[in-house]
């Protein structure tokens, strides 16, 4: 059975529904799977084709894989009216509201915490500010050490 790419748009739509459809625990990406199946008319999907699927909602805009908020991947249906981000360069928590703003001063990143409390960053130590940030699953406030 061939399958064209508007079939796993239909599939990737269908993921979209039980998602929103879904109440109780948030499941992870791979959950969605039967749903997935079920519309292609397949028993069990393979890796690539469920790649395939992901794909399309992405590409489509029917949801984004949330990789920062949980332990795992979760699957985050796109609204109707998209969220603005308040400036561009920012990272954005989507479970607290929270946002660190960046923005550059010559070789300087600045970034403005919650709180309007500003931290410098030289280049050299960039990934090892943004490192914590980002094990903490999306929590963006600094660790203390």
């Amino acid at each position: 059975m061939d399958l064209s790419p508007a079939d796993f748009i239909k599939a990737a739509s269908s993921v979209r529904k039980a998602v929103i459809a879904h109440t109780g625990r948030v499941r992870s990406v791979d959950s969605w799977k039967g749903v997935a199946a079920s519309r292609l008319g397949r028993l069990r999907l393979s890796s690539d084709l469920w790649l395939r699927v992901l794909r399309a909602g992405e590409k489509n805009n029917l949801f984004v894989i949330d990789r920062i908020s949980y332990s795992y991947h979760v699957l985050v249906p796109v609204e109707d009216k998209p969220v603005e981000l308040p400036q561009v360069g920012a990272i954005y928590d989507s479970r607290d509201m929270s946002v660190l703003v960046r923005r550059h001063e010559g070789d300087v990143t600045v970034f403005r915490m919650p709180g309007g409390v500003e931290k410098r960053v030289p280049p050299d130590r960039l990934n090892s500010f943004l490192k914590p940030f980002e094990q903490r699953q999306g929590r963006y406030a600094p660790q203390r050490r």
